[in-house]
């Protein structure tokens, strides 16, 4: 069979018209790769259109960096297993005119697709899994005998995909997590739980796409939320995203019941809001176990309004003026000890583009909590958990982590922020991540297109020894749940995180 290189899209390669089949031994498709790789650049379509392919060669997942992938008009009969296993970069793939019956429930696995053509071929019903392709914007699919969906939804495409991710079902089940321990100091040890829970006014269909929209509704996700809460036994609980009516309605009401001190914080916008429209704000909560633990005191710390303050000495900080969060800070004491410790919840600014804005949060954040720390004993244990919006390669987690950042870091973008952008600050709070004894969790968020760690529990590690953490989840193991998060076992687009610890 002739072989043929053609230019692709943005210059890319696309080979066509080469494929090992029975009947025909061309060069090795891992040889021409790398030929062509070192002649051309990095390949990133193929097209095997037209050329009498009944069964596709496994090699084929040499080129599992393809994000094009073309194989109409041949004579393939059963889709592929190497498409799904190997090439997960696909954006378009077209296996129209071939002599397909089925589509297999592992499509989901190719969350890039933008692009699915199976037009022309025998398909006679579509798997719910297709509803999981969330980044598809053209999905052909006629001259085929699909009596499911039926013809009310196969008459407009636009009502296909959200109508297979409704239906969607059969998400297996994650063993539960194992809780890791590490040697402990006699006497009595806390645990600390963090997790975002996702407001009700964010989980929509435009934010979560993949979702199927029972599960984003409130009524769904709170018992869940509830469950994961309670079973995870910390003394110390962390939330972010807790709206003020699901505060006062359900978070405050269970948690008392379950023997918990109940204490919220609104973001800065909501006392100037009219009480109708309070009832949608969210801020953060922190329950505390009133067996081992006395509220003394509690504060915020609005990171606006010290910029407000801050203006005139640095236009950078006019940025982080319409960005309302909080940290939300206890004083409490250890009951039969009377220790005095710091907790604070906590979530930074979400926008990616802005990480000047999240670095600055994070640092007024350590200041008042260096000056409230250092008032209560330069000892004092101190806890800082939540939804930092920042990955371990940000500016906030080196800051936090190392106890300063340069003048130079890339996250100031250039912006100007008065002595912080201008040399290095710094704080003494002398904290670790409670994970990064393996390096952070591989993910705590897994939204759309990004999968990555945003949530931290922080402690002070000259008071307080690491005893204990819940083992996280592998990445894949949450790709196997068929969608992002939340999906019908996760509630949240976040993962909750428990730490032990004991007093130094």
């Amino acid at each position: 069979m002739a072989q043929h290189v053609s230019n692709y899209s943005s210059g890319s390669i696309v080979i066509t018209r080469n494929i090992e089949t029975q009947d025909q031994q061309p060069q090795s498709l891992a040889t021409l790769a790398n030929g062509l790789k070192k002649a051309a650049g990095k390949l990133q379509g193929l097209d095997f259109s037209n050329a009498s392919i009944s069964t596709l060669s496994p090699s084929i997942r040499q080129f599992d960096q393809i994000t094009v992938l073309n194989l109409s008009q041949n004579s393939l009969k059963v889709f592929p297993s190497v498409i799904w296993l190997h090439l997960k970069l696909l954006r378009s793939l077209d296996i129209s005119s071939n002599q397909l019956r089925e589509i297999p429930q592992e499509i989901f696995h190719l969350r890039s697709l933008e692009t699915f053509n199976i037009s022309n071929n025998s398909i006679v019903q579509l798997p719910n899994e297709i509803g999981c392709l969330f980044n598809m914007k053209e999905f052909l699919y006629a001259n085929n005998n699909i009596s499911y969906p039926d013809a009310s939804i196969l008459s407009d495409p636009r009502k296909v995909i959200p109508f297979l991710r409704d239906q969607l079902s059969d998400i297996p089940k994650l063993p539960p997590r194992n809780w890791v321990s590490l040697p402990k100091p006699s006497g009595s040890t806390f645990k600390v739980m963090t997790y975002n829970v996702l407001a009700e006014r964010m989980a929509t269909p435009s934010q979560h796409p993949y979702t199927p929209s029972r599960v984003l509704s409130w009524s769904y996700r709170k018992d869940l939320l509830l469950q994961e809460i309670l079973q995870a036994n910390a003394d110390i609980v962390c939330l972010q995203e807790v709206e003020y009516d699901k505060f006062t309605n359900l978070f405050s009401v269970e948690m008392e019941k379950n023997g918990y001190a109940a204490h919220w914080a609104p973001k800065s916008r909501f006392h100037y809001l009219e009480p109708s429209a309070q009832q949608e704000v969210d801020g953060c909560a922190i329950f505390v176990r009133r067996s081992k633990f006395e509220v003394v005191k509690q504060r915020t710390i609005e990171m606006n309004r010290i910029c407000m303050e801050r203006v005139e000495e640095a236009t950078g900080y006019s940025r982080a003026l319409s960005k309302d969060q909080i940290a939300f800070v206890l004083e409490v004491r250890a009951k039969g000890t009377g220790r005095p410790m710091v907790v604070a919840s906590t979530h930074l600014h979400w926008d990616p583009r802005e990480c000047d804005v999240k670095l600055v949060q994070a640092i007024l954040i350590a200041e008042q909590l260096s000056a409230l720390r250092d008032s209560l004993g330069p000892s004092c244990p101190l806890i800082l958990a939540g939804d930092f919006n920042s990955t371990p390669l940000s500016g906030v987690y080196a800051y936090l982590k190392s106890g300063s950042v340069g003048a130079g870091h890339a996250d100031w973008q250039g912006f100007p922020y008065g002595r912080y952008s201008s040399s290095s600050p710094s704080h003494s709070l002398d904290l670790d991540s409670a994970y990064s004894l393996i390096g952070e969790p591989p993910l705590t968020n897994a939204c759309g297109n990004f999968v990555g760690v945003l949530d931290y529990i922080w402690f002070s590690r000259r008071s307080l020894q690491l005893v204990g953490y819940l083992e996280p989840y592998s990445v894949s193991q949450i790709f196997l749940q068929k969608t992002p998060l939340p999906n019908p076992l996760f509630p949240s687009d976040h993962l909750p995180l428990s730490a032990e610890f004991a007093f130094i």
